[in-house]
């Protein structure tokens, strides 16, 4: 009977690879102009520009570090090396990893300096190595006979079930699980920050607290992208606290286990002994709890001030500054619906007026002649992106600095 099961499953498989094969994917690439190196550590190749390597070889003891928290807070590590870029021709604060075609971490060395969700970090490389390699370490695990023999059939097909079953979970899930390790073992992270937990809080203060079935969608609302890290690695924090921090570990496993793919509550039963969207509805329960008197708390410090809004339906609006003369309150701003602009608001008549489309939400000071000089992303050559200055003048037109 078992092998009956097995025999239609790998059949399934063979007939789903051959129509993916068909499918065209792209191609990431860093700048082929760089004079690469690499260097090997017990776990990791560590490639990176050349003049970056006192930095690389930094990365690569992180990386080791990280290896032993996880393998000893989380599951056992993949066999094989993990490859690990180094790279600064972007000017963001960023990295990512991937599974197929194998497991490859890529990180953007420049530190977040002006980064809201990230502004609770110790040292950048530490953090972010660590969330990536958590979620190399959670996305590569298989438990499965199907999953197993699959990949040494096919090799790493880039699908979910019954290759990479952690997959197939929801993104609130991967990311909450990469987020909640990135805070729980360095001690810094979105987890132990403001960021996040002021997202979540007002969230339950408006009456949009969203359910389990909403937390991983790609909605423009706030707080949008960074939707499935504050839900997940928050919900995951308040599970943990009261079922023990080990249970991460076996609600992987019963993921990579499942014969049956994307039972999420399942493997929450599994794991935690209750159902993950019965648990969801009693983390609201208590944040609605916790947060019923807040007003009357804060008022044992002194009284609320009220505040005054500003702009209507920006969306994004950062980097506020106060004009010399103090009449103007100049910031970025980006609606979802237009460019991204620098916009300036008269703080006696209210009116406002846009300055100039920009590239992205730099940050922004006033001149004391009056102009506004600006940090916005250029192209440098095919394959770079800088921040370089600008000057935005109100009675003329904007101009390039650097």
């Amino acid at each position: 009977m078992v092998a009956a099961v097995i025999k239609r499953t790998v059949l399934s498989v063979l007939i789903v690879c051959s129509l993916c094969a068909l499918k065209i994917r792209p191609v990431e690439a860093q700048a082929p102009d760089e004079a690469w190196r690499s260097i090997e550590t017990e776990h990791f190749r560590v490639t990176f520009p050349e003049r970056l390597e006192s930095l690389a070889r930094r990365a690569g003891n992180r990386a080791e570090w990280a290896w032993d928290q996880l393998s000893e807070a989380f599951i056992d590590p993949p066999d094989g090396m993990i490859d690990l870029l180094l790279t600064d021709h972007a000017d963001v604060s960023n990295g990512y990893a991937r599974v197929t075609p194998s497991n490859r971490i890529t990180v953007y060395a420049r530190p977040p300096v002006d980064a809201l969700s990230l502004g609770h970090t110790d040292e950048w490389l530490e953090l972010v190595i660590l969330h990536e390699l958590a979620h190399i370490v959670h996305l590569d695990h298989v438990d499965n006979p199907v999953g197993r023999v699959s990949r040494a059939i096919f090799g790493r097909v880039a699908m979910d079930w019954p290759f990479f079953p952690e997959l197939a979970t929801p993104r609130w899930v991967i990311e909450g699980i990469a987020t909640w390790f990135e805070s729980r073992l360095t001690q810094a992270g979105r987890v132990h920050g403001t960021f996040e937990e002021m997202q979540i809080r007002t969230a339950i203060l408006e009456g949009r607290f969203e359910d389990i079935g909403q937390a991983s969608g790609r909605s423009p609302i706030w707080p949008s992208g960074n939707r499935p890290y504050a839900y997940g690695s928050l919900f995951f924090d308040f599970l943990l606290e009261r079922y023990g921090e080990e249970r991460m570990a076996i609600f992987a496993d019963a993921i990579a286990g499942q014969w049956v793919p994307y039972r999420l509550d399942a493997a929450g039963r599994d794991a935690f002994g209750v159902s993950l969207t019965d648990e969801w509805k009693v983390w609201k329960d208590t944040l609605e709890e916790d947060l019923a008197n807040l007003d009357n708390r804060l008022l044992e410090y002194g009284a609320i001030t009220e505040a005054e809004r500003l702009t209507e339906r920006a969306r994004w609006g950062l980097h506020p500054q106060v004009s010399p003369d103090g009449l103007w309150l100049a910031h970025v701003q980006s609606d979802g619906r237009s460019d991204s602009h620098v916009r300036v608001l008269h703080l006696e008549t209210g009116a406002s007026r846009k300055l100039g489309r920009t590239n992205g939400l730099g940050a922004l000071s006033w001149l004391p002649d009056g102009r506004i000089l600006l940090s916005q992303f250029e192209l440098d050559g095919p394959y770079r992106v800088y921040s370089d200055l600008w000057i935005f003048d109100p009675e003329g037109d904007p101009k390039r600095v650097t």
